[in-house]
């Protein structure tokens, strides 16, 4: 079963070997056709991952300051998703994974 990140709007899900960004606002779910993308992310392709609290961003889904989680490609292509301030813990166990992988996958390189 894979770990997920439920954001404002995306999720996340952690895979063994990719990373699974999903569209999910309301967008998605009326026009599914047009808003209801997927982005898959081989490990192998992140650079890296990259949490944190931007200083003026402010939306109501996240009940007061949000968090950015952003996964930068090695194409320099970055994916990005807004986070309730509560998801933090979460949000740092994903980011350790992914880095874990990152670091596994350069040793073998």
């Amino acid at each position: 079963m894979s770990q997920v990140l439920e954001g404002v709007g995306k999720r996340l899900e952690l895979h063994p070997d990719h990373v699974v960004i999903r569209r999910t606002d309301i967008l998605a779910s009326v026009v599914p056709s047009a808003f209801g993308g997927r982005v898959k992310i081989p490990m192998d392709q992140i650079e890296y991952v990259h949490l944190y609290q931007p200083e003026r961003l402010r939306l109501e889904d996240c009940e007061g300051n949000c968090l950015r989680f952003i996964i930068i490609q090695r194409d320099h292509n970055a994916e990005s998703m807004m986070l309730n301030q509560k998801q933090l813990q979460a949000a740092q166990e994903i980011r350790a994974a992914i880095e874990s992988h990152i670091t596994a996958l350069a040793k073998v390189d």
